[in-house]
């Protein structure tokens, strides 16, 4: 099989993914900058709706509110494969993960 064929599965595969864990929500919600996480359900009843997804390669997703992004971000650094964000109309946006982590490094950089 061609590179840019294995390329365009494995894409497929994580935006079917996304695209499931954008209509049921991740499978746990981080509550803390400490890592507690609690299952989607009890984040809704105690009005924590997450702002970002992260989605790991084995397809696991956690949630957090904007300003937990980096301590949900240090739980499992070299696993994810994608972050999703909450945009326009409450659509989620997805970006590969390997993208986004180059950005995150640059700006820790930056304020070190």
């Amino acid at each position: 099989m061609r590179t840019d064929t294995l390329i365009e599965l494995n894409t497929r595969t994580l935006e079917m993914i996304c695209e499931y864990i954008a209509a049921h929500g991740p499978e746990r919600v981080l509550t803390n900058a400490e890592g507690s996480a609690v299952p989607l359900r009890q984040a809704l009843e105690n009005n924590i709706e997450p702002d970002v997804i992260l989605v790991r390669n084995d397809g696991w997703s956690i949630g957090a509110k904007a300003e937990l992004e980096r301590p949900a971000t240090n739980l499992y650094l070299d696993d994810w494969i994608a972050v999703m964000r909450r945009g326009l109309k409450n659509k989620w946006e997805i970006e590969r993960y390997d993208i986004t982590r180059v950005a995150v490094k640059k700006l820790e950089k930056e304020e070190a």
